[in-house]
């Protein structure tokens, strides 16, 4: 039997690979398959080029070409929906689908299983051990599995997570403390931890391969501080007798944290520690995570805070409290604002229910009113954050990747968006070549068929405003919202907003203030000239000049890709050499 394994990365502008989207699954499902040889089971996943870069078609095709008996997908909130369409194209080529992960569980068993043929709740591994053993694989009672015997052999496989010096280290299940938020606790499984003897010859093995990044796994690191510090200590061991650094990482408690186990943490390897305040409006909470990330700073670890915006009872002013408070305790550029996630099966959605509360039904299930906060006071906090303190949360881009940018000479080449494989791509059109027909058709048919992509499409329209074809392709943009869009929903300050798919408009800098500020309330603008070479010193003064006016760019084409040639800041950018 072959099973084919997926895990969807986290949506957003990367490249040329997504940070963080290890199928730890699949390697344990490896792991567990190489103890049962005479059962002739074949566990394979997709290359990450495939995974990370393919849009759903491509991807599609990549598994039909395997023949697989099953696809598993690992479900999470960011990749459910993608996952959910290919799984529906699967069906219709008669390969069976399973799903598990923390999506599958009694608040979308309805939805999903109209979507999947399996749907596994619990540890996927004993899905798996079902799967050899021939016993019931369709499982609606979670199902958990130790950590101890799951991971006898694992140091073997951790070559295979290696791929951009990566790797992953599970030191307990179960979670003792239950946020009303989180969705982990919520099954108030015991602790089960990993023995450390246990976790050395794991560690000892990443020490001595090409591991540059190691995650330790726990709810909480350092719930245990004897346990927190014996860890800490095989770590700087190993460290020293390898000579070998591994950037580490993990989830903790900071405020648990003595000065000796910061010490120890940064002997160990730690460059960054991430804790979570949460709440907003208690000016006493921001001074003790200002003063937790002093002490951390003080042994070279730099901190990452996190806040939580729309938990019930915390209104508009609460959020600005909280900011100012950290500007001013000076650790504002350290601090990160979360539109709160209502999950399924939380106590949190159970009050919010009762309460009668407003929330997403789907995902991200953000929060869009409380007894105290709506969806504008949320994006005026975020604007609020943008303006008196240049704090954006609004993902921009300069593509860097000539491999998926296309910059078409004519309509056959246009016509060639339809056939693109590539998840994130750009394209520079001169609308100046093309009949606005000609484009809208092809943007049409081309977001029509990948309505989950992102595409950046920067547009030369000369030195007219052409309103009609700009506003038709902000229409095509906004057509189909894919989870990146509803996650940056508390973000985006104008409606009708597209985040996945960016509309950027370059005009020539010759251009009427008449035609640009009618250009400029309709989209977002910069300058392009398509050959700087060769420009006066009186037309490149003129440009810098109308830049600095209109705070805005100008862009010149480099190797086929759009780079800035002049910043609104005033600084002429070096060209790099023609190839």
């Amino acid at each position: 039997m072959k099973i084919l394994l997926l895990s969807l990365p986290v949506p957003g502008f990367y490249y040329p690979y997504q940070k963080g989207n290890h199928q730890l699954f699949a390697v344990y499902a490896k792991l567990i398959a190489s103890r049962h040889p005479e059962k002739d089971i074949s566990i394979i996943t997709l290359s990450r080029d495939i995974t990370d870069r393919a849009n759903d078609e491509a991807i599609f095709n990549a598994i039909i070409s395997e023949k697989p008996d099953i696809v598993g997908f690992s479900l999470y909130v960011w990749n459910t929906i993608r996952s959910q369409n290919i799984a529906m194209m699967l069906k219709k080529s008669g390969i069976t689908t399973a799903a598990g992960g923390p999506e599958v569980n009694q608040a979308n068993d309805n939805e999903l299983k109209e979507k999947f043929d399996i749907l596994h709740e619990g540890d996927g591994e004993c899905w798996i051990e079902n799967i050899i053993n021939h016993r019931e694989i369709q499982s609606k009672n979670p199902a958990e599995t130790l950590l101890n015997p799951l991971l006898e052999g694992y140091e073997n496989f951790i070559s295979d997570m290696t791929e951009d010096g990566v790797a992953y280290i599970e030191l307990e299940r179960g979670c003792p403390y239950h946020c009303s938020f989180c969705a982990y606790g919520k099954k108030n499984r015991s602790i089960d931890e990993l023995d450390l003897n246990r976790f050395k010859e794991i560690a000892q093995k990443c020490y001595h391969s090409k591991v540059e990044t190691l995650y330790l796994l726990a709810p909480t690191l350092n719930r245990s501080h004897k346990r927190f510090s014996e860890m800490l200590t095989i770590l700087s061991r190993l460290r020293k007798e390898s000579g070998h650094t591994i950037h580490l990482f993990g989830e903790l408690k900071a405020e648990l944290l003595t000065d000796e186990e910061i010490a120890l943490c940064s002997q160990a390897g730690f460059c960054t520690i991430e804790f979570g305040v949460q709440h907003l409006g208690d000016i006493s909470l921001v001074e003790k995570a200002a003063h937790i990330s002093k002490r951390l700073s003080r042994a070279g670890i730099t901190s990452i805070i996190d806040f939580i915006i729309g938990l019930p009872g915390e209104c508009y002013e609460d959020g600005v409290i909280t900011i100012d408070a950290c500007e001013k305790a000076e650790i504002l550029e350290y601090c990160n604002f979360y539109h709160l996630q209502v999950l399924p099966d939380t106590p949190l959605r159970k009050e919010c229910i009762e309460k009668g509360y407003s929330f997403m039904d789907n995902p991200p299930y953000l929060i869009q009113s409380t007894d105290a906060i709506t969806m504008n006071d949320i994006k005026r906090l975020y604007y609020y954050l943008e303006t008196e303190y240049d704090y954006s949360y609004r993902d921009t881009f300069d593509h860097g990747d000539i491999h998926s940018f296309y910059t078409p000479k004519d309509i056959i080449e246009l016509n060639q968006l339809q056939s693109i494989t590539w998840y994130q791509s750009g394209c520079f059109l001169n609308s100046m070549i093309f009949d606005s027909n000609e484009i809208i058709k092809a943007y049409t048919l081309f977001i029509d068929r990948h309505p989950e992509i992102f595409h950046t499409l920067y547009l030369y329209i000369g030195k007219t405003c052409t309103s009609e074809l700009i506003t038709q392709l902000r229409t095509i943009f906004t057509q189909y919202s894919t989870y990146y869009d509803y996650y940056c929903s508390g973000s985006g300050f104008y409606e009708n907003d597209s985040f996945a798919k960016v509309l950027r408009v370059f005009a020539n800098p010759e251009i009427d203030n008449k035609e640009l500020k009618k250009l400029m309330s309709l989209a977002d603008v910069d300058f392009f000239v398509f050959d700087t070479d060769n420009l006066t010193k009186p037309a490149q003064k003129n440009i810098e000049k109308r830049c600095r006016t209109f705070e805005i760019s100008c862009y010149t084409l480099n190797n086929g890709l759009p780079v800035i040639w002049y910043e609104a800041t005033g600084v002429v950018m070096e060209q790099k050499k023609r190839q």
